[in-house]
């Protein structure tokens, strides 16, 4: 699917060979099958920018046609390992990988926490209203 430049129009994330829908929910995405979800609804995907961290690639980006929705995503050698799409981010632009979670960083500066490599795990961090101004945008 982001092979082909293409990505479904909903809120919902891939792994496990599937897609499944999620709401958030405070600061954190609750994975939710009774949300239906049309996969051939389907969203031109713009990819930002994509980093190798050993065997695995993470990167993200926006839809061409919307760029207020985002995506992030980790593949490997296997494929596509998982994948996360947003209509209440904003473009997804850079990410952080550590020893225990990835931090995917929107354009508005909020950050997407994948934990433990378990996209359904993700948890958000809201930036701060003057986040811009401090450190270059950087927090």
């Amino acid at each position: 699917m982001l092979r082909r430049g293409e990505f479904v129009h909903a809120d919902c994330v891939w792994f496990d060979r599937r897609f499944v829908a999620y709401r958030v929910d405070g600061d954190r995405i609750v994975l939710d099958e009774g949300i239906a979800l049309d996969t051939e609804d389907l969203a031109d995907a713009c990819a930002l920018f994509a980093r190798q961290v050993g065997d695995a690639s993470y990167g993200g980006g926006e839809s061409c046609a919307h760029g207020s929705y985002g995506f992030f995503f980790k593949r490997s050698a296997a494929g596509l390992d998982w994948a996360l799409f947003s209509h209440a981010s904003d473009p997804f632009v850079d990410v952080e990988v550590g020893p225990t979670q990835v931090r995917f960083r929107s354009q508005s500066g909020d950050e997407w926490i994948v934990e433990g490599d378990a996209v359904g795990c993700t948890r958000i961090e809201r930036a701060p209203p003057d986040w811009r101004t401090r450190a270059g945008g950087r927090r």
